[in-house]
């Protein structure tokens, strides 16, 4: 049975240039390959990659017989040349089905047709800066990179890798002083010691397994004194049950944030608490939207409001963001009775980005922090604690630069921080993959509630 069905692949897979269907799906997506068995209930389908599919009829819309460039060249026939729509949605029915040169066509006639034609734009990999579209390769080396076997890198790294010079924590050594520093060892003075000798010359001493200052040892003592007498819940009371939006004033401009509240915070119960910060010109409503479903009434939600819908820089008055968010959190603790080592932060695109910032600078209060679609803003005043992160970025991001999570990895992990990398590989390079979906949502919550401010 092993050989016969294999000798089917064989022979199908010869004839799959010339003798190839499509099945559309009717929720979404395509199968490709040829039908070799129809019936009233099913069809089943040998696939391009071999594998053999049963599918309901019920869950068909389509089917196109004939091979996928036969089909191409036919619907292409059939649509007016400057029918911008249907060329679109038959690039996109080309890329699903395999047709990668034929999509790369359709989008450049696109932006022929209609050059601010953003999806045609992003598959393509064009990026929008300040109003002007440029290419991938253009926004890389005005950022300083080049392309170098194959991949874009910075301009200056080129003659330290082709020196053969690889990167360690940040910085660029030799393969023979690589290979030392991986077994432990250390340079002090020009003379390779081990990592003991070297921390006790510089003063430094063991605790709990790790070398530190005298100075942050002492600091440290002070802060687990402080910790035992900190509370553990807020007491907050007055705060009502379901969704609603609440003013305070910062600085004589009053600021709003919209709360979610389950039945049992009103009643006085403790639970966490999770604070969402918005993308650009996105609103609050958009993050309770995707994480209501996966936070399902474990924890109290406050999402603020960014002015002019930018953190930081949206109106005058975003140089009190930091102040804002701050005193949202007081007033849910005020309002609420919250579980103070469970104070969470996540922030979607540059929410994200302004999450970095604060999860850094304010790790004393934030047991964990989430960006989603974001990256580093500049690793700048830490605090004492390091909050652990969630990162989760889409490879072809249209709007976030790949780059700017994995530098956030980078520097987060550099200085002591866990973190929790999730890159998905390739992507539509469209706005959807800017966009929160059930997996990161889902996969950010899990992450923080495992957390807490020990």
């Amino acid at each position: 049975m092993r050989k016969v069905g294999f000798c089917l692949v064989a022979l199908f897979g010869l004839c799959f240039a010339l003798l190839a269907d499509v099945v559309n799906i009717a929720d979404g997506g395509r199968v490709v390959g040829k039908i070799i068995r129809e019936t009233e209930d099913d069809v089943t389908i040998l696939t391009v990659k071999g594998v053999i599919l049963r599918i309901p009829k019920e869950r068909i819309e389509s089917i196109e017989r004939g091979s996928p460039e036969e089909i191409y060249k036919k619907r292409l026939a059939e649509i007016p040349e400057d029918d911008v729509d249907s060329l679109y949605q038959l690039a996109l029915w080309c890329r699903d089905v395999g047709l990668k040169k034929q999509a790369e066509q359709l989008f450049k006639k696109i932006i022929k047709i209609s050059p601010d034609h953003r999806e045609a734009r992003w598959a393509l990999g064009y990026i929008l800066r300040d109003g002007k579209w440029i290419s991938e390769e253009q926004w890389r080396k005005e950022q300083g990179f080049v392309k170098y076997k194959g991949e874009w890198v910075r301009k200056e790294d080129v003659e330290k890798i082709k020196a053969g010079y690889v990167k360690y924590q940040g910085e660029w050594v030799s393969k023979e002083d690589y290979e030392k520093l991986r077994r432990g060892l250390r340079k002090l003075n020009g003379k390779w010691v081990t990592e003991d000798e070297y921390w006790k010359a510089k003063g430094y001493v063991k605790y709990k397994g790790k070398w530190v200052s005298e100075k942050w040892l002492q600091k440290r003592k002070q802060a687990e004194k402080k910790k035992k007498r900190r509370p553990k819940f807020s007491k907050g009371r007055g705060g009502r049950a379901g969704t609603y939006t609440q003013k305070i004033e910062i600085h004589g401009k009053e600021r709003e944030f919209v709360v979610n509240a389950p039945k049992w915070a009103a009643a006085g119960r403790p639970g966490p608490l999770l604070i969402l910060l918005h993308g650009t010109n996105s609103r609050p409503q958009y993050m309770l939207y995707h994480f209501n479903p996966v936070v399902r009434g474990q924890a109290i939600i406050a999402a603020p409001w960014a002015l002019g819908g930018k953190w930081l820089v949206g109106a005058p008055e975003s140089k009190y963001d930091d102040e804002f968010i701050l005193k949202v959190v007081e007033w849910m603790k005020k309002h609420y009775n919250i579980m103070l080592n469970r104070i969470y932060l996540a922030g979607h695109s540059r929410g994200g980005f302004y999450t970095f910032r604060l999860g850094v600078q304010h790790g004393d209060l934030f047991a964990a922090c989430g960006i989603l679609m974001g990256g580093s803003s500049g690793y700048t005043d830490p605090s004492e604690r390091k909050a652990p992160f969630y990162i989760y970025i889409k490879e072809r991001d249209p709007s976030v630069p790949v780059e700017s999570a994995r530098r956030a990895k980078q520097e987060l992990t550099q200085n002591g921080h866990e973190v929790k990398y999730h890159e998905v590989p390739g992507g539509t390079g469209t706005a959807q993959d800017h966009e929160l979906n059930r997996e990161c949502c889902q996969e950010c919550w899990e992450f923080l509630r495992k957390h807490s401010i020990k």
